[in-house]
């Protein structure tokens, strides 16, 4: 009888202590010594629950609260050792069940509260997106600076951009270069007609930049026809997915363009630059990147592109037009002055030649009534062909020059007109033929008249 109103005492001592250390915050630990009757397998699994969302946190804090519950089992355990195994189960499937309803509790309000603050949302997250978002500016107006002071140094340059880059410091870092000539604020496709383009072959270098973060004008621009564009010019463009600069450098104008080259955001934070390939092969190809205010390496981004082609095929529109061009019999290939200056083209470029002709009869070709044209200029026209060589002229005749561009002349024709001269006149009529008849007639009329009227007002002066 004593033993058992000793077991409800213990019991209910137990039960008034745990009540206690719920509402007070001791910096609790489960024993070593209840190691092994603690259900182990429970706490881990929510350790690792909870180390997923806040990986500096296990059970700890207000979890601990709780964990005061297991203390007082490990405590009565201690101090009671004559309580039976039976007694010592039962107190555990008293407290245990409560112990981990009150660990989950916790666990999913520390997990709530950890979320607010995270950096991915609430104001803390708007905040870190907006400084991670100038962040990356900064670092790209340092790579775009760096570009122009190294590889676009002496180049006038033409800064094109859209709103959402408009007060960004890219484009101040940009608009502080003296050799600045137009900008422009891109809303629509047809705002690139009013660039300044430079079609001719100047020596002075132009480099445009673009910064779009909707490249979808751009992009309809360069493949809408070849004209208006500088293929000479140097071209940076900043905003492109690496899906887009392919597109871009695969346009009617792109693919006609020497140098594009495109920054690309990378996954690691680092900005990746691109550069088209020309002739040597399709698409863009990884230049280096611009890491820690700095670039990975030296690599030009604009490097000669036509002194080597690397072997590649042009074709060449031509027809039979000798002595220029004479067909070879037996198996040759055309020859002729025209041909060999092709020969030596590809042979000092490193390239091959394929031959093509244009339309039966239509020879250089001509301009229709609707403002297409024929011959070797309409396959120009079409992209047909590369090249184009059969005695041409330079010349600009119904404004030729707008579908086809000229090289520089290697040979040059002197014309002249000869016309009979008239035989030496007789020598008595070398007074009177230098002077017309009214002339003469002026001349005597003044002899004849005026003199006796000027003899008669002299007399009658003298009188």
């Amino acid at each position: 009888m004593m033993i058992k109103i000793l077991l409800m005492n213990l019991w209910l001592l137990a039960f008034i202590s745990a009540i206690l250390s719920e509402n007070s915050s001791p910096k609790a630990v489960i024993p070593s010594n209840y190691h092994n009757d603690f259900d182990e397998q429970g706490i881990t699994k929510i350790n690792a629950d909870n180390n997923k969302n806040n990986p500096k946190n296990g059970v700890t804090g207000k979890d601990s609260q709780s964990l005061g519950e297991t203390e007082k089992l490990t405590t009565l355990d201690e101090a009671k050792p004559a309580i039976s195994r039976q007694d010592h189960n039962h107190l555990k499937n008293v407290f245990l069940p409560s112990f981990n309803t009150n660990i989950s509790h916790e666990i999913t309000k520390r997990n709530a509260e950890n979320d607010e603050n995270t950096p991915k949302n609430g104001i803390i997250g708007k905040y870190s997106k907006l400084l991670e978002e100038k962040d990356k500016i900064a670092t790209l107006s340092g790579a775009i600076t760096a570009i122009s002071r190294q590889d676009l140094a002496g180049c006038v340059l033409t800064l094109a951009f859209d709103s959402y880059l408009e007060d960004s410091a890219i484009v101040t870092s940009v608009l502080k270069s003296r050799h600045l000539r137009q900008v422009l604020k891109v809303r629509k496709t047809e705002d690139f007609l009013t660039l300044p383009w430079n079609t001719s072959l100047s020596s002075q270098c132009q480099g445009y930049i673009f910064l779009l973060r909707d490249p979808e004008p751009l992009l309809t621009f360069v493949d809408e026809a070849e004209e208006p564009w500088d293929f000479h010019g140097k071209y940076i463009l900043v905003g492109f997915s690496k899906a887009e600069l392919e597109q871009a450098v695969s346009s009617k104008k792109g693919k006609k363009t020497e140098h594009i080259v495109g920054i690309v955001e990378g996954s690691d934070g680092s900005w990746r630059l691109y550069m088209n390939q020309l002739y040597w092969k399709d698409g863009m190809e990884f230049v280096k990147s611009w890491r820690h205010n700095g670039f990975t390496s030296a690599a030009n981004l604009f490097p000669d592109k036509t002194s080597d082609l690397k072997g590649i095929e042009l074709t060449l529109i031509t027809f039979e037009f000798a002595p220029h061009i004479i067909y070879g019999r037996g198996g040759r290939g055309p020859s002729g002055r025209d041909m060999q200056v092709a020969n030596a083209l590809s042979q000092s470029l490193n390239f091959t030649l394929r031959y093509k002709e244009p339309p039966p009869g239509e020879l250089w070709g001509s301009k229709l009534p609707n403002g297409t044209w024929t011959g070797l200029v309409a396959s120009l026209a079409r992209n047909e062909g590369h090249m184009g060589m059969a005695n041409v002229f330079l010349s600009n005749n119904n404004d030729r020059i707008l579908v086809q561009d000229f090289s520089r002349f290697y040979d040059a024709d002197v014309s002249c007109f000869m016309a009979r001269t008239d035989p030496p006149l007789p020598r008595w009529q070398s007074l009177a033929l230098p002077f017309q008849l009214e002339t003469w007639l002026a001349i005597m009329l003044g002899l004849f008249i005026f003199c006796p009227l000027l003899f008669c007002i002299g007399k009658a002066s003298a009188l």
